[in-house]
């Protein structure tokens, strides 16, 4: 089988990352960090390219993030692995319309330089 693969990475902040006082409310990563680094990897056979002969606008990554978390005053309270996995529901949906194309999405949330957290869809 014949594949193509995007893959994509960058980084993003969350505008309003809390916990609460006796740590019920999760929390990605150190207390001092303010920068996430994300990796997104989408593996599809070739007719997954829309009419621009793309897999994805790269674009509509980084936008999916900087929307998500950097712009989004609203409180976060989720540990990293909620938040992983919330991503690859988000990068499914942008994906949508090719999803009967995709072989697999990987998302991968790296909150220290010695750590990470990965979910995956596999078709």
């Amino acid at each position: 089988m014949k594949t193509i693969k995007l893959y994509n990475n960058g980084q993003f902040y969350f505008a309003n990352l809390v916990t609460d006082k006796e740590g019920k409310v999760g929390r990605c990563g150190p207390e001092d960090n303010s920068v996430y680094k994300y990796e997104v990897e989408i593996k599809g056979t070739p007719e997954v390219l829309n009419d621009k002969c793309f897999v994805l606008d790269v674009n509509e990554v980084d936008k999916y993030f900087q929307e998500k978390y950097s712009q989004n005053k609203k409180p976060v309270t989720l540990s990293c692995e909620l938040i992983v996995l919330g991503v690859l529901d988000g990068i499914l949906e942008l994906l949508e319309d090719c999803k009967k194309h995709l072989v697999s999405v990987k998302v991968r949330i790296r909150a220290t330089p010695y750590s990470h957290f990965e979910a995956e869809w596999i078709k």
